[in-house]
């Protein structure tokens, strides 16, 4: 088992590509809308081999987290795939399918929706985060984001499904 450093990490984030916002956060250099909703996983990084296998040993590697180290951000180099994992949870976490980027991103969008981040943020998040899907997000939650839809948890797991179906871009 290898120790998952900073610098792992970061190779990770060039290697898969991922949108420059991702590498910004990473370096500590968010954009200002984003300090308070990302972060790099210091934390993670200073774990000991032993406690950083809790969390998929050298398999899954962390590279965000929701800027208060409470659910990671991370990409399982085994199964190829994206996970979000509450962090005092990780067994839990580390079960879960594992998704494309798209599917990672609709599960976030809906969560900033659900926030009542307003549809110009949410379009300029979608532009830097690569988000392909935020019109239809938008529209779904037009047609059925009311206090009382019983339907709406069921509508947003619909959408994660579709967007998969649509934007599943597996990365190398």
């Amino acid at each position: 088992m290898a120790h998952i450093s900073r610098a792992v990490a970061r190779d990770l984030i060039v290697e898969l590509e991922l949108p420059q916002v991702i590498l910004d956060i990473f370096d500590g250099n968010p954009p200002e809308d984003c300090r308070h909703r990302y972060g790099r996983p210091d934390e993670y990084y200073r774990m000991t081999e032993a406690h950083q296998a809790h969390y998929g040993a050298d398999a899954v590697v962390p590279f965000m987290d929701n800027s208060n180290f409470d659910h990671l951000f991370a990409y399982d180099r085994q199964r190829c795939g994206f996970l979000r994992f509450y962090v005092e949870m990780p067994t839990e976490g580390l079960v879960q399918p594992v998704c494309s980027w798209q599917q990672l991103m609709a599960r976030e969008f809906i969560c900033h929706y659900e926030d009542e981040m307003d549809n110009a943020s949410l379009r300029d998040f979608a532009k830097r985060f690569d988000f392909e899907f935020v019109e239809a997000l938008i529209e779904l939650g037009e047609r059925h984001r009311q206090p009382d839809d019983k339907n709406w948890l069921r509508e947003c797991e619909q959408f994660v499904v579709w967007v998969g179906e649509r934007g599943a871009q597996t990365l190398p």
